[in-house]
């Protein structure tokens, strides 16, 4: 009966009973928020199996300190479920307690903008350098080591996030990244500057602070 919406927006929703029954009839919704909902990994991919054009999903539990039991809760990576993955561009994954981001996420090759802050993620794939339309990665409050080796592959990166983690250096060739504007690395265990800062010339942000690098002395 609506074949299309442009937004569905149902965060901070809570239903008693969520039944969803399977149809033959896809419904295109270009934006979906779940945010913060009860939501589960069997809800969520009962609910994508019926939708198809989603270019923005945005499932986090916003700023939490802890999660509740209004909380998103998902023991798998929640994109898994979307069944035209080409067609993300923007995903919001925050305070999830994701552990891990998958090798599949290669398959997401339009995404834009993808925002894993506070979770538990230890390691981003290699395959993560292949999206090289990615403009805005937020890894922020994480426990990652390191970045991608190959992240200097992402010529349209603009803004990376990655402050309060314990990343130790920068994968070679990161210095080329000269289309960046806002870089965060604050609170790691970095000691050197990237190399070719200087020819960065849309830098509008940047904070390197509470690493072991003297921040007084960037000219």
């Amino acid at each position: 009966q609506f074949p299309y919406f442009d937004e569905v927006n149902f965060s901070g929703s809570h239903f008693e009973r969520m039944y969803i029954p399977m149809s033959e009839h896809k419904v295109t919704i270009r934006k979906l928020y779940f945010r913060k909902m009860q939501l589960t990994f069997h809800d969520l991919k009962k609910i994508l199996a019926n939708i198809t054009g989603l270019e923005i999903l945005e499932i986090g539990n916003d700023g939490l300190t802890k999660l509740s039991r209004n909380s998103n809760l998902f023991t798998q990576w929640p994109p898994k479920a979307i069944i035209e993955p080409k067609n993300l561009m923007k995903v919001e994954l925050q305070h999830l307690e994701l552990s891990h981001v998958p090798k599949s996420i290669q398959k997401f090759i339009n995404l834009r903008s993808i925002d894993l802050r506070n979770n538990r993620i230890s390691m981003l794939p290699e395959e993560m350098s292949e999206l090289v339309t990615l403009e805005v990665l937020i890894v922020t409050d994480n426990c990652l080591r390191k970045l991608p080796k190959h992240l200097g592959n992402l010529k349209r990166l603009r803004e990376l996030r990655a402050g309060g983690n314990r990343i130790s250096g920068l994968p070679e060739g990161f210095g080329g990244m000269e289309g960046m504007e806002v870089l965060d690395l604050y609170g790691n265990e970095l000691r050197e500057l990237p190399e070719g800062l200087e020819k960065w010339k849309n830098m509008r942000e940047f904070d390197f602070d509470m690493n072991y690098v003297d921040t007084d002395e960037i000219q």
